[in-house]
Protein backbone atom coordinates (compact mmCIF):
# COMPACT_ATOMS: atom_id res chain seq x y z
CA UNK A 1 0.00 0.00 0.00
CA UNK A 2 1.25 3.49 -0.93
CA UNK A 3 0.84 6.54 0.95
CA UNK A 4 1.21 9.91 -1.34
CA UNK A 5 1.88 13.19 0.85
CA UNK A 6 3.22 16.80 -0.88
CA UNK A 7 6.71 16.15 -1.97
CA UNK A 8 6.94 11.98 -1.39
CA UNK A 9 5.33 8.51 -1.16
CA UNK A 10 5.40 5.87 1.69
CA UNK A 11 6.05 2.10 0.33
CA UNK A 12 6.66 -0.93 1.59
CA UNK A 13 9.87 -2.15 0.12
CA UNK A 14 9.80 -6.10 -0.44
CA UNK A 15 12.39 -8.26 1.26
CA UNK A 16 14.91 -9.21 -1.85
CA UNK A 17 15.36 -4.98 -1.95
CA UNK A 18 15.95 -3.62 1.01
CA UNK A 19 19.49 -3.78 0.62
CA UNK A 20 18.70 -0.04 -1.88
CA UNK A 21 18.62 1.51 2.03
CA UNK A 22 22.39 0.89 2.42
CA UNK A 23 23.62 4.61 1.22
CA UNK A 24 20.93 6.23 2.66
CA UNK A 25 21.87 4.45 6.15
CA UNK A 26 25.53 4.72 5.38
CA UNK A 27 24.43 8.85 5.40
CA UNK A 28 22.79 8.84 8.48
CA UNK A 29 24.57 6.54 10.98
CA UNK A 30 28.22 6.43 11.49
CA UNK A 31 28.89 3.90 13.74
CA UNK A 32 30.48 0.54 13.48
CA UNK A 33 27.43 -1.69 12.84
CA UNK A 34 27.53 0.11 9.47
CA UNK A 35 31.27 -0.67 8.78
CA UNK A 36 31.10 -3.62 6.54
CA UNK A 37 28.84 -2.79 3.36
CA UNK A 38 28.46 -6.90 2.94
CA UNK A 39 27.87 -7.86 6.15
CA UNK A 40 25.17 -5.38 7.08
CA UNK A 41 23.39 -6.18 3.74
CA UNK A 42 23.73 -9.91 4.49
CA UNK A 43 22.21 -9.07 7.91
CA UNK A 44 19.48 -6.65 6.56
CA UNK A 45 18.12 -9.64 3.70
CA UNK A 46 18.68 -12.42 6.48
CA UNK A 47 17.31 -10.84 9.42
CA UNK A 48 13.70 -11.60 9.34
CA UNK A 49 11.23 -12.70 6.34
CA UNK A 50 8.35 -11.34 5.25
CA UNK A 51 5.54 -11.21 6.61
CA UNK A 52 7.31 -11.59 9.62
CA UNK A 53 10.01 -8.24 9.10
CA UNK A 54 8.34 -5.28 6.80
CA UNK A 55 10.35 -2.92 5.42
CA UNK A 56 9.29 0.49 4.40
CA UNK A 57 10.62 3.84 3.08
CA UNK A 58 9.07 7.63 2.42
CA UNK A 59 10.43 8.48 -1.18
CA UNK A 60 10.95 11.76 -3.13
CA UNK A 61 8.25 11.63 -5.72
CA UNK A 62 9.74 13.67 -7.50
CA UNK A 63 13.94 12.33 -7.35
CA UNK A 64 13.00 8.94 -6.11
CA UNK A 65 15.76 9.82 -3.37
CA UNK A 66 15.07 7.48 0.05
CA UNK A 67 14.33 10.14 2.82
CA UNK A 68 13.44 8.04 5.97
CA UNK A 69 12.92 3.96 6.95
CA UNK A 70 11.60 1.65 9.33
CA UNK A 71 11.25 -1.82 9.84
CA UNK A 72 8.44 -3.88 11.65
CA UNK A 73 8.92 -7.25 13.48
CA UNK A 74 6.17 -9.17 14.47
CA UNK A 75 8.26 -9.82 17.56
CA UNK A 76 5.37 -12.81 19.27
CA UNK A 77 1.93 -13.57 19.04
CA UNK A 78 0.04 -14.88 22.42
CA UNK A 79 -3.76 -16.15 22.13
CA UNK A 80 -4.12 -14.21 18.89
CA UNK A 81 -2.77 -11.02 20.09
CA UNK A 82 1.04 -9.89 19.07
CA UNK A 83 3.25 -7.69 19.82
CA UNK A 84 5.51 -5.43 17.72
CA UNK A 85 8.96 -4.03 17.45
CA UNK A 86 9.75 -0.82 15.91
CA UNK A 87 12.87 -0.50 14.83
CA UNK A 88 16.00 0.94 12.17
CA UNK A 89 13.76 4.27 12.18
CA UNK A 90 15.60 7.27 10.68
CA UNK A 91 15.31 10.18 8.65
CA UNK A 92 17.89 11.85 6.22
CA UNK A 93 19.39 14.81 8.02
CA UNK A 94 17.59 17.16 5.62
CA UNK A 95 13.97 16.04 6.01
CA UNK A 96 14.24 16.07 10.08
CA UNK A 97 11.16 17.93 11.96
CA UNK A 98 9.05 18.03 8.38
CA UNK A 99 6.77 15.16 9.52
CA UNK A 100 8.55 12.83 6.90
CA UNK A 101 9.28 9.65 10.04
CA UNK A 102 6.09 10.18 11.75
CA UNK A 103 3.73 10.13 8.49
CA UNK A 104 6.10 7.21 7.68
CA UNK A 105 5.71 5.24 10.86
CA UNK A 106 1.89 6.08 11.35
CA UNK A 107 0.75 5.15 7.74
CA UNK A 108 3.19 1.96 8.11
CA UNK A 109 1.60 1.08 11.14
CA UNK A 110 -1.65 0.97 9.70
CA UNK A 111 -0.54 -1.36 6.60
CA UNK A 112 0.92 -3.80 9.45
CA UNK A 113 -2.24 -3.48 11.45
CA UNK A 114 -4.32 -4.12 8.96
CA UNK A 115 -2.13 -7.32 7.61
CA UNK A 116 -2.11 -9.07 10.49
CA UNK A 117 -6.19 -8.24 12.02
CA UNK A 118 -7.04 -9.74 7.93
CA UNK A 119 -5.05 -12.80 9.42
CA UNK A 120 -6.80 -12.82 13.04
CA UNK A 121 -4.11 -11.44 14.93
CA UNK A 122 -4.64 -7.91 17.00
CA UNK A 123 -2.14 -6.00 17.58
CA UNK A 124 -1.90 -5.19 21.42
CA UNK A 125 1.44 -3.83 21.77
CA UNK A 126 4.79 -2.09 20.27
CA UNK A 127 8.38 -1.54 21.61
CA UNK A 128 11.21 0.22 20.66
CA UNK A 129 14.92 0.66 22.08
CA UNK A 130 17.09 3.99 21.56
CA UNK A 131 19.61 5.08 23.42
CA UNK A 132 19.15 6.72 26.97
CA UNK A 133 20.46 9.99 25.87
CA UNK A 134 18.49 10.27 22.22
CA UNK A 135 16.10 12.58 24.03
CA UNK A 136 14.87 13.71 20.80
CA UNK A 137 14.19 10.01 19.24
CA UNK A 138 12.40 9.37 22.89
CA UNK A 139 9.88 12.27 22.57
CA UNK A 140 9.58 11.10 18.74
CA UNK A 141 8.45 8.00 19.69
CA UNK A 142 6.42 8.86 22.68
CA UNK A 143 4.76 11.34 20.38
CA UNK A 144 3.90 8.48 17.33
CA UNK A 145 2.53 5.42 19.60
CA UNK A 146 0.05 8.25 21.35
CA UNK A 147 -0.74 9.43 18.12
CA UNK A 148 -1.59 5.78 17.24
CA UNK A 149 -3.74 5.38 20.16
CA UNK A 150 -1.16 3.34 22.24
CA UNK A 151 -0.54 4.00 26.27
CA UNK A 152 3.13 4.63 27.23
CA UNK A 153 6.31 4.25 29.00
CA UNK A 154 9.58 4.21 29.36
CA UNK A 155 11.56 1.22 30.91
CA UNK A 156 15.10 1.91 31.40
CA UNK A 157 18.63 -0.42 31.23
CA UNK A 158 21.27 1.54 32.57
CA UNK A 159 24.19 0.77 31.68
CA UNK A 160 24.03 -1.64 28.97
CA UNK A 161 27.53 -0.92 27.37
CA UNK A 162 30.10 1.77 27.64
CA UNK A 163 28.33 4.79 25.87
CA UNK A 164 25.26 4.12 28.49
CA UNK A 165 21.49 2.66 28.93
CA UNK A 166 18.94 2.13 26.68
CA UNK A 167 15.70 2.91 26.83
CA UNK A 168 12.73 0.60 25.93
CA UNK A 169 9.27 2.93 24.97
CA UNK A 170 6.30 0.34 25.07
CA UNK A 171 2.94 1.44 23.83
CA UNK A 172 0.10 -0.60 25.13
CA UNK A 173 -3.68 -0.85 23.76
CA UNK A 174 -6.00 -1.69 26.09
Amino acid sequence: MNYFYMNYKIEEIPNEKVTELYSLMRRIYSGNELQSEELFKSWMKNSGQEPFVRWFVAKDTKTKENLAFTRWYLYDVSDNEGLMMLSWTATDQSESKKGVTFNLVTESYKTIEKYWAERNINLKGIFVQTDISNLPAREFYKKVLSGLEFSVTESIVDPLWSKGGIVFIIGRKN
